[in-house]
């Protein structure tokens, strides 16, 4: 039951541990193959998944009440598949096939962190040592392991998950990212662990393990420590890029500076998180932003502080975000509070990554409160 539960947990946790899920349960069915109690213990780790993923059923049902009914809820449901937006990508079969190789390779050469954090590649030193260690080695562990008798378990279920990782990665296409694919990295892991011991098990000498170990984990320690070294040193040198940039951080430090009582609005994605962990939650937010709900907040006697990436378009991984790089002015217009505080927060480079905006509840030239 604990194992379906926490399988059905990770589902509910992130959507995309339901590609994993056919893995974890055809394992738990051979594990069960010669049990006599098969059936009971099956039906508890089909109860223990869907008291994981219970939270779901929950969430839909507050869904189903607040949509007035089954006519809102369907339609509730058919726009939130629709943003998903499978069909959006404009890859082929073959084309997917193809990417989806490539996010096993920039995974195994940390390429994720380094365009999150910099917007650009940094060389790895030695590629080559990484991909034959963590993708060679274990396809030559599979076939070993498919080859000849005693088989490893854990290889077959390494391959299950990584072949659900590869399906999310097929059906969706350039929908999914590096954050996605990261899924590889523990699984290859762990599958060179076990490769080395199933070729001590078939040689017969529990030592090779401890020579294994030396041999295959000294060389991938030092070239994981050589590439990260490189990466942090220029992540050092620049600050970061985009919203991975010190410049968030400085914004953040700044808003628990101001002593104000403050409500702060952040429509656009990627800046309220940082906020969040840096001021540890001191100071209220929201992740939607009308004239409004500033104005009501001002008439509260609260500062309203608005984190936007208007000015700040070029350098950020998905500018479409920003929906209308006009609209500061408008709403500046519409909450009626006087010209508020304009401060633009840059990267080391001089590049603006994000404006932030503050009405001070005691401006005296406003418009007066209802």
């Amino acid at each position: 039951m604990a194992a379906g539960f926490l399988a059905g947990f990770a589902v509910y946790g992130y959507f995309i541990h339901a590609f994993l899920t056919p893995t974890a349960a055809l394992h738990a069915l051979w594990r069960w193959r010669n049990s006599t109690d098969r059936l009971r213990t099956a039906t508890w780790w089909i109860i223990g998944f869907a008291l994981g993923g219970s939270p779901y059923v929950v969430g839909l049902g507050l869904v189903y009440i607040a949509t007035g009914g089954l006519a809102g809820f369907l339609a509730f449901l058919t726009g939130n598949v629709k943003t998903l937006a499978v069909s959006s990508s404009p890859l082929s079969l073959a084309e997917r096939a193809v990417y989806a190789a490539n996010m096993v390779q920039w995974t195994v050469l940390d390429v994720g962190p380094s365009l999150a954090m910099l917007r650009k590649m940094v060389a790895s030193a030695f590629p080559n040592v990484r991909l034959a260690l963590l993708l060679g080695v274990p396809a030559l562990g599979l076939m070993l392991n498919l080859a000849r008798r005693p088989r490893s378990p854990g290889l077959f279920v390494a391959a299950g998950l990584f072949l659900g990782i590869s399906t999310l990665i097929m059906i969706f296409g350039t929908r999914v990212w590096l954050h996605h694919a990261i899924l590889f990295l523990p699984i290859l892991y762990v599958a060179l662990a076990l490769t080395v011991e199933l070729l001590a098990i078939h040689i017969a000498a529990r030592g090779i393990i401890l020579v294994g170990v030396i041999l295959l984990a000294t060389p991938l320690f030092a070239v994981n420590l050589v590439n990260r070294q490189a990466m942090l040193f220029e992540l050092g040198r620049t600050g970061g890029v985009g919203l991975a940039s010190d410049a968030i951080v400085r914004f953040s430090e700044d808003g628990l500076r101001n002593t104000a009582p403050t409500h702060a609005f952040f429509p656009d994605w990627g800046i309220f998180m940082a906020f969040e962990m840096i001021t540890r939650g001191r100071i209220p937010l929201t992740t939607t932003f009308t004239p409004q709900e500033a104005r009501q907040v001002l008439c509260r006697g609260k500062d309203a502080l608005l984190g936007i990436m208007d000015g700040a378009v070029e350098g950020q991984p998905e500018p479409a975000r920003v929906a209308d790089p006009t609209r500061l002015p408008k709403w500046i217009a519409e909450v009626e509070w006087g010209q508020p505080e304009i401060t633009v927060y840059r990267q080391r480079d001089g590049m603006p990554v994000m404006s932030a905006v503050r009405w001070r509840a005691s401006e005296p030239a406003h418009v007066p409160c209802p």
